[in-house]
């Protein structure tokens, strides 16, 4: 496993799991589930550390929950066509002088995208830092 302190696990339409690790710890791509992205029920980020400090993006009800009390952050009542976000940022700062890494941060960015009922295109993303602070906007 990776030094991340998550890795995700898709839950699809028809209640079958994949998740980021497989039961012999094989890591497996975010791009092995895309050919099945609308299937997706729901999208969880887990703390390998701290069970109670996850996300959980439900596809079909456009919410986002966080953490143990599954504290809903948002839910748009009015909306279709929901789509999966998530990808994972990696920031470096480099010191100039010598060109060494002072610092390195990686970013999980998960959220949906959808439209309302009067067409506009939106999204509503989150953006966690490996220790589980995180910023919410669209």
């Amino acid at each position: 496993m990776s030094n991340l302190n998550y890795y995700w696990i898709a839950q699809f339409k028809d209640d079958k799991y994949f998740g980021e690790y497989d039961e012999n710890q094989k890591e497996h791509s975010f791009a092995e589930i895309k050919e099945r992205i609308d299937d997706i029920k729901f999208f969880f980020l887990i703390n390998k550390q701290n069970t109670y400090d996850n996300f959980i993006v439900d596809i079909e009800n456009g919410s986002i929950s966080v953490g143990h009390y599954s504290k809903l952050l948002e839910n748009i009542t009015e909306k279709k066509n929901i789509r999966l976000i998530f990808f994972k940022r990696r920031t470096v700062e480099v010191a100039q002088r010598d060109l060494q890494t002072v610092k390195e941060d990686i970013y999980f960015i998960l959220g949906f995208q959808y439209n309302t009922i009067t067409g506009e295109n939106r999204k509503l993303l989150l953006q966690i830092d490996n220790n589980g602070n995180f910023v919410i906007g669209e």
